[in-house]
């Protein structure tokens, strides 16, 4: 998602972002790359770890051109996402947030329940090939009204060491693992 961010950054220029899932926030740190051009208006990352929240708030650069926040949501529990209700949205962005024993439904709902204030936001999802679930959610998705596409993002480099040989006895089966990027939105009434 950092390179497809960064290499799309017109699409985000002026607008609201909510990253689902941030994790370290690897995602969203593109932003903050040189050049500092079509930016968005805003970024807000989020995890329902305590933990990883707290490492966004020490490690995320400050940047004026952009506002950032760090949110716990729990997409299990509604009361930590409620808040949004009457947020502009006009993103939500996720990475590898659909996996074996996640909360998938959960994110749906959560998604929807954005969407209900937003009837411009687009979801952007990215899942590797095979991921377990990924089909679930995306009937799921289907389920609410959302409609999608997928695109085969291309020229990406996984390479995680100095060498292939190298990389693939670390993370076997990583560099023949396709990455997809879902796109869902809904029609308008």
């Amino acid at each position: 998602m950092a390179r497809y961010t960064y290499l799309n950054r017109e699409r985000f220029a002026g607008k609201r972002i909510l990253d689902v899932g941030s994790g370290t926030g690897v995602s969203m740190l593109s932003f903050f790359k040189e050049p500092l051009t079509n930016l968005p208006e805003h970024i807000t990352m989020s995890d329902y770890s305590d933990d990883l929240c707290d490492f966004l708030r020490n490690n995320t650069p400050k940047q004026e051109s952009i506002g950032v926040d760090i949110q716990r949501i729990d997409w299990t529990q509604k009361d930590t996402y409620e808040h949004l209700k009457n947020q502009r949205i006009d993103f939500i962005t996720g990475t590898d947030v659909v996996y074996k024993g996640c909360p998938y439904n959960d994110l749906a709902q959560m998604i929807d329940f954005v969407h209900k204030n937003n009837p411009q936001l687009e979801v952007l999802i990215m899942l590797p090939s095979e991921r377990p679930n990924g089909a679930e959610f995306i009937q799921t998705m289907k389920d609410l009204g959302f409609e999608f596409s997928k695109t085969e993002l291309t020229g990406l480099n996984f390479q995680a060491f100095k060498s292939d040989k190298e990389s693939k006895n670390m993370y076997p089966g990583l560099t023949q693992l396709v990455f997809y990027m879902y796109s869902y939105k809904k029609p308008a009434p």
